[in-house]
């Protein structure tokens, strides 16, 4: 019995593991800011973003599709003070785990199905066309 239970939660486990993908794994490239679209060159530069989901609270995340497609939760980790961010696509709730290094600035713009990340830390507008983005594909 014991082992039909472990065997069972494994499986359980494993299926619902299958629905997310690390960020950084994804197919990626590199462009200039002159190189974004309009619409994201438009929200970068602010600070934070109100949160579509509670009014008082602001977020580094903005979805720019019309009617949004994804939202972003911070989930607690086992450590109280430490959270984990995660991108859930509304279609699917196929889920984005947003874990990056120090390399990039935790800002989140998502367009269409592209997430754009600057790849630096305090990004000023003045010294916009010195910055490079990532660009991380979210098709399907």
């Amino acid at each position: 019995m014991k082992n039909k239970f472990l065997l069972i939660s494994f499986i359980l486990i494993l299926f619902l593991s299958c629905n997310s993908t690390e960020i950084r794994n994804l197919n990626n490239k590199t462009i200039k800011y002159s190189n974004l679209p309009q619409e994201v060159k438009d929200v970068v530069f602010k600070p934070y973003y109100p949160d579509p989901s509670d009014s008082t609270r602001s977020t580094f995340f903005i979805d720019l599709n019309n009617p949004p497609r994804y939202i972003e939760i911070s989930k607690q980790s086992f450590l109280p003070w430490i959270y984990n961010s995660e991108l859930h696509r509304i279609e699917d709730d196929k889920i984005f785990k947003l874990n990056f290094n120090a390399e990039y600035e935790y800002k989140i713009v998502v367009l269409e199905d592209f997430l754009y990340i600057p790849k630096h830390s305090n990004i000023f507008k003045s010294d916009s066309l010195t910055y490079s983005f990532s660009r991380f594909s979210l098709k399907k």
